[in-house]
């Protein structure tokens, strides 16, 4: 719980911020929130896909009438099909992440805007393994990742009327996050915590 209330405020602190910014110069700054849904995907040769959902701010700065930079911050919510499907003894992967991107953004004539750029996450909700068919296994109670990944966060999105924009985004994990522990031999599929979503946002 004190994770959520974390990341609410987080998200509630920068979009006051973003919002009191651009009233200095709305032709420049503009705010945009936005609510995704999608594709979880931890390793696309497993069977340990899922769902992905999101809830984020971010900043529009334009640098030209074609060029803008947005910083944002994410809260993302990922989770495996199994965790929807109530199996007995099954133990499906369910984390909660914070990203901050940097996107570099370029903005046609006919509204569409294609985006492109770093990211950083911080898990905040690692999930731990609980195998109950072994109580004592010794990975119970573990966390199953890592605590930080970087990625790139391409996107497209088309912007209707005044405050609407629709599209896709990807945030492509590049860190294998799941966490290897030293009393762990073979061989273990990794886990990239990728997301693939369409999103809807509003902009100020």
């Amino acid at each position: 719980m004190k994770f959520s209330r974390l990341i609410a405020s987080i998200l509630c602190t920068f979009l006051f911020g973003t919002v009191v910014f651009a009233q200095n110069d709305t032709r420049r700054f503009q705010p945009v929130i936005s609510i995704g849904t999608g594709l979880f995907v931890q390793n696309p040769l497993a069977s340990e896909n899922g769902l992905s959902t999101s809830v984020s701010a971010g900043l529009d700065v334009r640098l030209s009438e074609a060029w803008s930079v947005m910083p944002r911050v994410a809260s993302r919510n990922v989770s495996q099909w199994d965790a929807f499907a109530s199996k007995e003894g099954g133990d499906p992967d369910m984390y909660g992440l914070v990203d901050f991107s940097l996107s570099l953004r370029y903005h046609s004539i006919d509204n569409w805007v294609i985006g492109l750029g770093p990211y950083y996450c911080r898990a905040i909700n690692r999930d731990a393994y609980y195998i109950d068919a072994d109580p004592w296994d010794i990975l119970n109670d573990k966390p199953k990742i890592k605590k930080n990944g970087f990625g790139i966060q391409p996107s497209v999105e088309n912007n209707v009327g005044k405050h609407w924009t629709f599209g896709l985004m990807a945030d492509i994990c590049h860190t294998d996050m799941r966490q290897y522990y030293e009393w762990q031999t073979g061989t273990y599929a990794s886990k990239h915590v990728s997301s693939f979503e369409f999103f809807v946002g509003f902009r100020f």
